[in-house]
């Protein structure tokens, strides 16, 4: 009787959609069913919801850089693709709590030598920050943390000198400036 009357209301709904978000697993082959599941989650809730279970979800994806370096998996099928791409799906839908709640994280995150990004997943992370820079969901430079866009820079410009990266659009210099 008790759960008849608990998921009668919205709110209490969304409260255990994402109270569940703790205990979710990331398994390789469901990735798409997950992020679809996941982001309309975090678009259906509201920003108690995001503050709470919400960012709970996303430190713990973040913080299990499970695979991340693993050479026998393919990066699509790692934790840290999946994180990724929950950021970018997040960003493209325009939720409302992206600057809020998923960019700290991210920024956070992101260049943490154990995720292997700026180091040996070099284009996954140049192709994460080209899709979240064409839909504008890094601000402009002077929105972005001053030591975090150095970082990013830096790696960039690196790779860029010694031609380590052949690509024909100019959206990859465009993330520096």
């Amino acid at each position: 009787m008790h759960l008849t009357v608990i998921f009668h209301s919205p709110v209490a709904q969304k409260c255990a959609l994402f109270s569940n978000l703790t205990d979710l697993p990331i398994y390789p082959n469901s990735h798409t069913q997950l992020l679809r599941y996941v982001t309309a989650v975090y678009i259906a809730g509201d920003m108690s919801l995001w503050l709470g279970p919400g960012l709970k979800f996303l430190q713990r994806i973040w913080a299990t850089p499970t695979s991340s370096l693993d050479e026998q998996s393919p990066f699509a099928q790692t934790q840290l693709s999946f994180t990724l791409k929950l950021h970018l799906c997040l960003a493209d839908a325009g939720w409302g709590g992206w600057k809020l709640v998923a960019m700290p994280v991210l920024l956070k995150s992101l260049t943490k030598p154990e995720f292997g990004l700026m180091t040996h997943n070099q284009k996954h992370f140049i192709a994460f920050l080209a899709g979240l820079q064409k839909g504008s969901s890094l601000g402009s430079a002077n929105d972005v943390d001053i030591v975090w866009r150095t970082k990013i820079e830096t790696v960039v410009s690196a790779q860029l000198a010694n031609d380590s990266w052949k690509v024909a659009s100019t959206n990859l210099v465009n993330l520096c400036s």
